[in-house]
């Protein structure tokens, strides 16, 4: 019987052709869904000059009530003030009434409200509570006007029910989409922050080129010493093979040295027997001297004896004459003897001075000998010396050219292992320099994406979404800058030096004549951190047109230093909204 009486008063109909149709599609889905017809559009007007009168009433009270709960009183007064929304209240039901839900327009300005709610943070519970103060009025109202007539007023309260709930609908949906479109901003930044995030490419990228150059140094050095090692080693293998030469030399002089000194000891001893002879033959001649005297003695005596002979031959006359004879060849014969003895000893004496000669000659020469056999002795154990260190020099030499050709055959490996570490890192170069071109186009992609939605923001008066996009495109500008740098962005001085004209610059003018900002300490201490990156990018741009590359390693350090401080004010005024 429930079932039966249910049933019965279920009003519906089965002609779909009744439910009425727009030009919007997702709105048709709505229409049909809650089944309203154009009999129920035109009963809905019907109640609209009945609640013209308490429009103006459910407006005041709807502010009445709001005005007890301060975080809604709050929105109320950053935003707007109650004049203004209780006409923009009236009119909003005012225009419910009218039912012209045919027209584009009418959703449009549904949906724009809803949007409108969402930014300023009036959640959708507090919105559809708001209904409530229209229900106040309208059921009285319609009960009052219909209540002899039970099935029209059922009738009349379903329509305004189902316009009501059609509009709540169309508000929800505008707060959904709201609420995701801020998400996906939200997502979308996050997502491009971690790609801008990753700012190791460009000190990666200069570092791998210095090593890439280094390398290159490396390498030339390398093949430059492998050159010189080798260039020793043959010289070493040179100088012990001339140091085998020298010995072998050094010990055939050795060997002749010896030789030598021992010809002259042999010398000196044949002097020394030449003098012994010399002195011998002085001796000799000395003796024969005293016997030529001697002889010589008798020959004068013979001399005299025959003149005296003859005298007494002489004397005996005639007897005499052969005896004087005699006498007289005696005579002859002892002068004769006289000369030959002084010829003789004449020659004696030469004899006896060149013996003499010779032998204080032999003596000096002996003695001479003596001396020289002494230095020679010297000499000899200096060659001895010479021999023996030019030997261990030979050791060394070859040692130094067995060691100077181990090092030519590492100097050569190390060159040869040098070229695969330059190609390596050439390899390393071109894949980093393809990361980063692939990070930049990635960057460029999802930054084009979230341009597209933030588009449909742009015009929006929700803080936090223009804080947040404020934040993501200062980081996105500095992104740009680092690879204007790498040579994968295009980039103007005109866009590095106005801090005005990025999207930071354009915010902060335009927040500056918001109440909620203007007195705000974070927000007033933000132009300055923000103006000096942009002169810093306009500097480094200089430097790197002038290749100054020391200029723009320190001034990158200070715009970091600048960009970091303008993030952390962006923050602290995002937590600070969060928490409002």
């Amino acid at each position: 019987m429930f079932l039966r009486q249910k049933t019965n008063v279920a009003l519906s109909t089965e002609n779909k052709d009744a439910y009425v149709h727009t030009d919007l599609e997702a709105l048709n889905e709505k229409l049909a869904f809650l089944q309203v017809t154009q009999e129920d559009l035109a009963r809905v007007r019907d109640v609209s000059s009945l609640m013209e009168p308490y429009l103006e009433q459910i407006a005041k009270r709807q502010y009445d009530i709001i005005e007890k709960f301060p975080n809604l009183n709050k929105i109320i007064v950053e935003h707007s003030h109650r004049e203004r929304l209780e006409r923009t209240f009236v009119d909003y039901f005012r225009r419910l009434f009218l039912a012209d839900v045919a027209g584009s327009v009418f959703w449009q300005e549904r949906k724009r409200i809803g949007r409108v709610h969402s930014r300023i943070h009036v959640n959708a519970d507090w919105y559809i509570g708001s209904y409530m103060r229209l229900f106040e009025y309208l059921i009285p109202a319609v009960v009052n006007q219909w209540h002899g007539k039970p099935k029209e007023l059922a009738e009349t309260l379903l329509a305004c029910l189902k316009i009501v709930f059609l509009d709540m609908q169309v508000i929800m949906e505008a707060y959904e989409e709201e609420e995701l479109q801020a998400g996906y901003i939200e997502h979308i930044s996050n997502v491009l922050e971690l790609v801008l995030g990753i700012e190791d490419i460009l000190p990666t990228k200069n570092a791998i080129e210095q090593v890439a150059s280094d390398s290159e140094n490396i390498s030339a050095a390398t093949e430059q010493l492998s050159a010189s090692v080798r260039e020793v080693a043959d010289y070493a293998v040179k100088a012990a093979e001339h140091g085998d030469r020298v010995m072998r030399d050094a010990q055939a002089g050795g060997e002749v040295a010896r030789t030598a000194l021992e010809g002259i000891v042999a010398l000196r001893q044949t002097f020394d027997q030449l003098q012994y002879q010399s002195t011998a033959v002085v001796s000799a001649a000395e003796r024969i001297s005293s016997v030529l005297e001697l002889i010589q003695e008798i020959a004068e005596q013979t001399h005299v004896l025959s003149l005296n002979a003859g005298i007494e031959a002489a004397r005996a006359g005639e007897h005499g004459r052969g005896f004087q004879v005699i006498a007289s060849e005696v005579r002859a014969l002892a002068n004769q003897t006289r000369d030959s003895i002084q010829e003789t000893m004449d020659v004696i004496q030469n004899v006896q001075d060149a013996a003499r000669t010779m032998n204080q000659v032999t003596q000096t020469v002996s003695l001479e000998l003596v001396d020289k056999v002494g230095t020679a002795q010297q000499a000899m154990g200096v060659i001895e010396s010479i021999v023996s260190e030019i030997h261990h020099i030979v050791e060394y030499m070859g040692n130094i050219a067995a060691s100077a050709e181990e090092q030519a055959a590492a100097t050569e490996d190390i060159a040869s292992r040098v070229v695969d570490i330059m190609d390596g890192v050439t390899d390393v170069k071109q894949r980093i320099d393809a990361l980063g071109q692939d990070m930049y186009r990635t960057g460029v992609q999802v930054n084009d994406l979230r341009n597209a939605m933030v588009e449909r923001v742009a015009n929006a008066h929700h803080d936090r979404m223009l804080l947040r996009i404020a934040k993501t495109d200062h980081l996105l500008w500095k992104w740009w800058l680092y690879n204007y740098m790498m040579g994968y962005h295009p980039m103007e001085e005109e866009q590095l030096k106005d801090h005005h004209q990025c999207r930071l610059g354009k915010w902060y003018d335009a927040a500056k004549g918001h109440s909620r900002f203007a007195a705000n300490p974070l927000f007033q201490r933000l132009d300055q951190p923000h103006q000096r990156v942009h002169q810093l990018a306009s500097e480094i741009y200089h430097a790197l047109q002038q290749d100054i590359r020391s200029d723009v390693s320190m001034k990158m350090r200070d715009l970091e230093e600048a960009s970091q401080e303008v993030v952390r004010l962006l923050d602290a005024l995002y937590e600070e909204l969060e928490r409002q």
